[in-house]
């Protein structure tokens, strides 16, 4: 198969009931995905502990089982998984509606940073300034069929707080 023309993330991502190759690889379902692909990609938008045992052996992980990916992820680890479907599929343009709202300001611009150099035009529908940063023109519709594009300058751009850490406890 081709290079996908477009992917949409929203805010809260589908999960399909499937395996976890099928959850990145959707919604092309049995494609084949090496072991070392699935976990490289779940390690670069932090689920590599997806793919852990109980006991910690990953040695017999069968990454075919069939789960409930959307009863089991927090909204953050969807929103990431998410990310990791739009690296495997590498489409030529990736439509993100506030999917990166529950992610760390450090995941938001690694995940455009991976995305950009992937190859994928980055089209961000957001409320907040600060992703004006990792984009060139901003498209305001206005309604009625009317609306405004303009080059993004260095003093229009918000600057970013420090990143809150997260609890070694967390779970996400």
């Amino acid at each position: 198969e081709g290079r996908m023309t477009l992917c949409f993330l929203p805010q809260s991502p589908y999960c399909p009931l499937g395996s976890l190759q099928d959850a990145v690889t959707y919604p092309h379902y049995s494609q084949s995905l090496p072991p070392g692909k699935l976990r490289s990609l779940l390690s670069v938008v932090e689920l590599e502990d997806l793919l852990e045992l109980d006991d910690g052996d990953t040695a017999n992980v069968d990454v075919s089982e069939r789960q409930n990916w959307d009863a089991t992820l927090t909204l953050s680890q969807k929103q990431r998984l998410a990310i990791a479907r739009l690296l495997y599929h590498k489409p030529r343009f990736g439509i993100l509606d506030e999917c990166t709202s529950t992610l760390s300001e450090d995941m938001i611009e690694k995940a455009y940073q991976m995305l950009t150099s992937a190859g994928v035009t980055v089209i961000t529908v957001s409320h907040r300034p600060k992703h004006k940063r990792f984009h060139a023109e901003v498209l305001t519709l206005k309604g009625s069929g009317h609306w405004d594009k303009a080059s993004i300058r260095e003093d229009d751009l918000v600057p970013t707080p420090p990143a809150t850490p997260r609890s070694l406890s967390s779970s996400s």
